[in-house]
C-alpha cells in the first residue's frame, strides 16, 4: 500500500510532532550568533553630555557611525582585529549603560517542498517549526515509527529507512499494509528540501521502523513493550507509538 502524503491528516499528529520538535531539536545547541565584525552598539547614561559620550568613545577606539536617536543607542566602528576588547571595555565603563555587538538578523529556514511553499503544512507554523531549523533539522537522530510498518517506497521516505523489525511477526518484514505507520514516519521526518512532496518535522532524521501491528493495525501491549526495548536497544533517541489506546 502506497501512502500519499497530501492527503493525510498531519493536523492530528501535532502533539507528536511537538514532542520530536523538543527532544530533537533541544539536544542540539544553537548556533553562534552571526555578528557585523566591526560594530558595537552602545547607550551612554542619561545627562552625559555629548561630548563626554564621544570622549568616552574615542578613549576606547571607538567611533560613532550611526545612532537610534529615539532610545540613544549608538552603532560604533571599530577595527574589526579589536572589536572584543573594546567591547568588554566599553561594558566596564561606567557612563556605558550597556554595550553588546549588533548581530545580523537572517531570514528563519525553509524548504522548497511543495506543501511547505504553499502552505499547506499548517502545523509547522504552529510549531515554529522554520525557526527550530535555524536550530537543527534532525541530522542523524534516530526516530523509532513503532507502529503499522514504514512504507519505504514512498518518495519521501526512500533511502532515509534503517533496518527495522517486525516484533509482531517476529521477523524483518517492516513493509506497511495499514498504512499508519508510513504517515506517522513522514510527518515525523519525511526528507525536506528535496522538491517534492511534504517535510517532517525532524526531515534529516533517520527513521527506524519497527512493526508491532498486523494488517488491520491492531497489536499487544507485549509487541509495543518489545518494540520500544528493540528500538532503544538499537540506537532510537525518539519513540513515536501513535494512534494505539
Amino acid at each position: 500500500m502506497k501512502t500519499s502524503f497530501a492527503r493525510l491528516g498531519f493536523g492530528r499528529r501535532i502533539a507528536a510532532q511537538f514532542f520530536l520538535a523538543l527532544v530533537g531539536f533541544a539536544t542540539q545547541g544553537a548556533p553562534a550568533q552571526k555578528t557585523v565584525p566591526d560594530q558595537i552598539l552602545a547607550r551612554p547614561i542619561a545627562h552625559l553630555s555629548e561630548q563626554a559620550v564621544q570622549t568616552v568613545f574615542a578613549a576606547h577606539g571607538a567611533s560613532q557611525g550611526d545612532a537610534i536617536p529615539q532610545i540613544d543607542v549608538r552603532v560604533l566602528k571599530v577595527p574589526a582585529a579589536k572589536r572584543d576588547r573594546v567591547l568588554q571595555a566599553l561594558q566596564h565603563n561606567p557612563n556605558i549603560e550597556f554595550a553588546e555587538l549588533n548581530a545580523l538578523a537572517t531570514p528563519s529556514a525553509t524548504t522548497n517542498d511543495p506543501y511547505v511553499v504553499n502552505h499547506y503544512e499548517w502545523h509547522l507554523l504552529k510549531l515554529q517549526a522554520f525557526q527550530a531549523w535555524d536550530i537543527s533539522v534532525g541530522t542523524n537522530a534516530v526516530v523509532a515509527i513503532c507502529d503499522s510498518g514504514v512504507d519505504p517506497t514512498q518518495p519521501d521516505l526512500v533511502g532515509k529507512l534503517l533496518p527495522g523489525y517486525n516484533v509482531y511477526a517476529g521477523n524483518t518484514d517492516t513493509s506497511d499494509q495499514f498504512g499508519h505507520g508510513t504517515e506517522v514516519a513522514g510527518a515525523a521526518a519525511a526528507q525536506g528540501n528535496n522538491g517534492i512532496g511534504v517535510a517532517g518535522v525532524a526531515w534529516n532524521a533517520w527513521i527506524l521502523p519497527v512493526k508491532i501491528s498486523d494488517a488491520s493495525g491492531s497489536s499487544t501491549y507485549s509487541a509495543i513493550a518489545n518494540a520500544f526495548t528493540y528500538a532503544v536497544d538499537h540506537g532510537a533517541r525518539v519513540l513515536n507509538s501513535d494512534g494505539l489506546r
